[in-house]
């Protein structure tokens, strides 16, 4: 098995994945355009990477939910002013 990632350096303990048998890290890929995007340092870990993004995901989740909770406000007022 291959111990290094793509950039060369040492892949971190191998944790095995019971389910499918697989030796997995997620410590060795990296998502450069996420680095930038979420305004990560420079040398996070695919793991902090993911927790990022989960974060953000979750946050637009909250915005989109606020913003149809002001879409529904505003349709029974639209309502209420077409049925006086």
């Amino acid at each position: 098995m291959n111990n290094s990632c793509y950039t060369g350096t040492i892949v971190p303990p191998l944790i095995e994945e019971v389910c499918n048998g697989e030796y997995i890290s997620t410590n060795c890929v990296k998502t450069p355009s996420a680095i930038v995007y979420l305004d990560l340092p420079e040398g996070s870990t695919q793991t902090e990477i993911n927790v990022a993004i989960v974060a953000f995901l979750l946050g637009k989740d909250a915005q989109i939910e606020n913003l149809q909770s002001q879409i529904n406000e505003l349709e029974l007022r639209i309502i209420a002013l077409e049925n006086p």
